[in-house]
């Protein structure tokens, strides 16, 4: 079933809403499309920088029939109940999501769209998860894809140049691209200051890699000097020639190129006061062009009177003296000077998250399998076999085998991802049942453990020394058999209850365990040095036996027959203090005492 979403999702939604923002997209779908279809409309990569705005529409199947009809192995004919979007992982910094529904009753309706928008900030090639849970009768289903959305450099322009890859995370080349081409001309230069210790004279400057994280302003200088020189103003400041009836001149100019071809003639101001101007607009070119100041007489005395001649080039301006004769020269050439400024913004690029364990790592299939990013405790994806988990702690409890990566994303979008871990379970070791068989604790299979393990007795949680795979309980607790598998390592624990713990002498067999009427131990509790009374009339060879609380044999004497009553010493002062039981046993008989030790 798992299979089927998976593969509902790919073939139906790409995109679903990760925060509001992006209201009022409208479902546009073909007219021929089936009622029971699964159908998604394309979408365009964005570019960072660039306002983004699209809608997506989409039509979602009502039963597995259109996903069996695409040839997959699928039952076809089975009613889906509900679709619901639950969330959306990945999404460019930058781009709002709405959905026009983020729940679909099949039944209802299967049509939706979602609308995208918003300025992405950094260029990259986003994997975009979209996570959903579909209902099919009782049970439902979670299902994740992974889409890609590609987000272009940022082209930022200006009046004097543009860049491409403005932005980036970590690391970022800079393309620049010349707003003011010479396309060979002259008169052209620049000058470029990067802001990381570099500049250039270029037209076109080769790439700058930034590997710094920061904001650089970078300074661009055009200086295009190509314009014409023009003749603007001749202003006569003063003329040696007076009027022929004994007033001031009646002045006008006469402009001539190198040739001495006439190009201007300029009107006649009467009764000249000077300084008089004459403004103009001649294109100047190489050579030597000259002005010619005339004092206008309208014919009389001889006609027009010559005041003088000055020569000038294009780049000669200002004043000009020739001997009475006294003009003014302007000549404009415009110098266009382009100076702008941008940036480049180089975002902090995170570390990888750090996994431990990692490489290839074996738990045992009773180990908690921890995970753990040591260097980041939020903002983390984790992902297993490249499905998004719903983890985002620095803490991830592995529950299935496979390979898991966790992903961070800072707080401008810079994303780091680990070295991927490959989890694998041993596999279990095989139970050993335990069952009380009389006075004895033993293994259920014939006292033994499966090959290539090893065994370790615990009571209580503590370690226990016996060493065999069948002994008699004398003290009450919970007693476990720890088998360990020699080659992996892994173990298990097999335990058992025990309540009723015999005495010391269920290790013994014996055909009567006496009362022990007449048996006496003094001083009781003993500070070291103790005697044991016996009654008359005791059959057979004796051993005495002294045993600590975990029925461990800590004294054992060898006594022969007791036949009449004796007082036998015992010399217990190496012994710590503490509860004792003392074992009397012959070869028909046993006989327990309990004596303290102070």
């Amino acid at each position: 079933m798992r299979y089927f979403f998976t593969l509902l999702l790919i073939s139906t939604l790409h995109f679903a809403h990760a925060q509001s923002g992006c209201p009022g997209c409208v479902t546009s779908l073909p007219d021929t499309l089936a009622d029971d279809a699964l159908f998604l409309d394309s979408l365009d990569s964005g570019q960072a920088g660039v306002p983004y705005d699209q809608t997506l529409s989409f039509r979602l199947p009502m039963t597995t029939t259109p996903v069996a009809e695409a040839g997959f192995d699928i039952p076809a004919g089975i009613p889906i109940g509900t679709i619901e979007i639950e969330s959306v992982l990945g999404v460019p910094p930058g781009l709002n999501w709405e959905l026009s529904n983020d729940e679909f009753m099949v039944s209802d309706s299967t049509d939706g769209c979602v609308r995208i928008c918003g300025t992405p900030l950094i260029p990259g090639f986003f994997e975009v998860e979209v996570q959903l849970r579909a209902f099919v009768g009782p049970l439902s289903s979670p299902a994740s894809v992974v889409v890609p959305l590609l987000i272009e450099p940022e082209v930022v322009n200006n009046d004097g140049f543009s860049i491409v890859n403005a932005s980036g995370c970590g690391e970022v080349t800079a393309v620049f691209v010349n707003n003011n081409p010479s396309n060979g001309a002259d008169g052209f230069s620049y000058l470029w200051d990067f802001d990381n210790g570099t500049s250039s004279f270029e037209e076109d400057p080769a790439p700058v890699t930034y590997s710094d994280p920061g904001t650089y302003i970078i300074e661009y200088q055009a200086v295009i000097d190509t314009s014409a020189y023009t003749l603007i103003d001749v202003t006569v400041l003063g003329a040696g020639c007076d009027d022929a009836f004994g007033g001031n001149p009646d002045i006008y100019i006469n402009v001539f190129d190198p040739d001495n071809v006439l190009l201007f003639t300029s009107t006649v101001d009467q009764n000249t006061d000077f300084p008089v101007s004459f403004p103009l607009a001649i294109e100047i070119g190489d050579g030597t062009y000259s002005v010619q100041v005339v004092d206008e007489d309208s014919g009389l005395g001889g006609g027009d009177d010559d005041c003088g001649t000055i020569e000038f080039t294009r780049d000669d301006q200002g004043l000009f003296t020739e001997g009475p004769l006294s003009i003014s020269i302007d000549i404009f050439r415009s110098i266009d000077t382009i100076e702008v400024t941008d940036t480049v913004i180089v975002f902090p690029q995170p570390d990888d998250p750090l996994i431990d364990p990692s490489g290839m790592v074996d738990f045992c299939s009773d180990e908690v399998a921890e995970l753990f990013v040591a260097n980041y405790d939020s903002n983390l994806v984790w992902t297993l076999d490249g499905t998004t988990l719903e983890d985002t702690d620095s803490l991830l409890v592995a529950t299935e085998p496979g390979s898991y990566v966790a992903s961070f994303q800072n707080a401008d979008g810079c994303t780091a991802v680990s070295d991927t871990v490959f989890v694998s379970f041993l596999p279990e070791v095989p139970p050993t049942p335990l069952t009380r068989d009389g006075t004895t604790v033993a293994t259920e299979n014939l006292a033994d453990v499966p090959p290539g393990t090893s065994f370790t007795w615990l009571l209580d949680g503590q370690p226990f020394n016996e060493t065999t795979l069948r002994f008699c309980p004398t003290i009450n607790g919970t007693y476990t058999l720890l088998v360990t598998d020699d080659a992996t390592g892994c173990s298990i624990a097999n335990e058992i209850e025990v309540t009723d713990a015999d005495v010391i002498v269920c290790n013994v067999a014996v055909e009567e365990i006496l009362s022990g009427e007449g048996w006496v131990i003094y001083p009781n509790p003993s500070e070291g040095l103790a005697f044991l009374k016996t009654p008359e009339g005791l059959a057979g060879n004796w051993q005495l036996e002294l045993y600590d609380q975990l029925g461990r044999q800590v004294w054992q004497r060898e006594q022969g027959q007791l036949s009449v009553t004796q007082n036998l010493e015992m010399d217990w002062n190496g012994l710590p203090p503490g509860s004792y039981r003392l074992l009397a046993r012959s070869e028909s008989a046993v006989v327990v005492l309990s004596v303290m030790r102070q």
